[in-house]
């Protein structure tokens, strides 16, 4: 053999040797990726619970920030002889048969994260009696409210089955913030006003067949606008005095 075959034999051994070592340095080892893999597996769902949680916390601090306020006027709908329920904000609460009027009750009530808990007067004069419903909500205005009764196990035997009328749904006859700006509009009272309000409980106008609202709107501790609307349609009905000044 030459000496050229020889150096041509030995160039092609060192040349395997190098690819060798090429292919070694970047093997990846089995056992490591089997091992990677089983981390990746058992840290996915850890991260799926926790974003989970989160969103359901979301969610329930949303609901409870859209929660219709529950004070106001209701009245109860597709009944005869409907319940009126008022429920003012210091806390006290008055209610009666809308139609034969025979007997008006005023007692408190709390509220609590869609929990009413009414107290009803006992028929007897002996002190009230606790009620708990359930108040679910048409819409985030709270234009209605369903009230459910939820069983405490309280004997409401001293109501004589005047509990049996409270269930039901109530159509709120009062008027909301946003409502309220809108009659003052209605009134001409300019919108940079610095102005408050004040509204009635509802009462019957028989000549015109509907409940109204007496609304006044007060500036500087002046009456300067308001009248009698109609909850439901925010018609104006009657008394109307428009806005003219300070």
């Amino acid at each position: 053999m030459g000496k050229k075959d020889i150096m041509k034999k030995i160039a092609g051994i060192l040349c395997a040797a190098c690819l060798l070592l090429a292919v070694g340095c970047g093997r990846t080892d089995p056992q490591d990726t089997v091992e990677s893999v089983t981390a990746s597996k058992d840290t996915a769902p850890i991260e799926t619970e926790t974003e989970t949680e989160t969103e359901t916390e979301t969610e329930r601090q949303t609901e409870a920030a859209v929660l219709p306020e529950v004070i106001g006027s209701w009245m109860q709908s597709g009944i005869s002889d409907p319940m009126m329920l008022i429920l003012r904000e210091d806390g006290s609460a008055l209610y009666y048969a809308s139609e034969t009027r025979e007997s008006e009750y005023t007692s408190t009530y709390t509220w609590e994260d869609g929990v009413l808990a009414l107290n009803m007067v006992n028929l007897d004069n002996s002190g009230v009696t606790e009620m708990v419903f359930q108040a679910d909500f048409s819409d985030e205005q709270g234009s209605s409210m369903t009230l459910t009764q939820m069983d405490t196990g309280t004997d409401l035997s001293l109501l004589y089955g005047y509990d049996q009328l409270m269930p039901g749904t109530y159509d709120r006859l009062s008027f909301t913030d946003e409502e309220l700006n809108t009659l003052k509009e209605t009134l001409g009272v300019p919108e940079d006003a610095a102005v408050t309000f004040t509204q009635g409980d509802p009462e019957y106008w028989y000549a015109g067949s509907r409940w109204l609202i007496n609304v006044e709107i007060y500036e500087n501790g002046t009456y300067v606008a308001g009248g009698a609307y109609d909850p439901l349609t925010l018609e104006a009905c009657r008394n109307i005095m428009q806005y003219s000044g300070s």
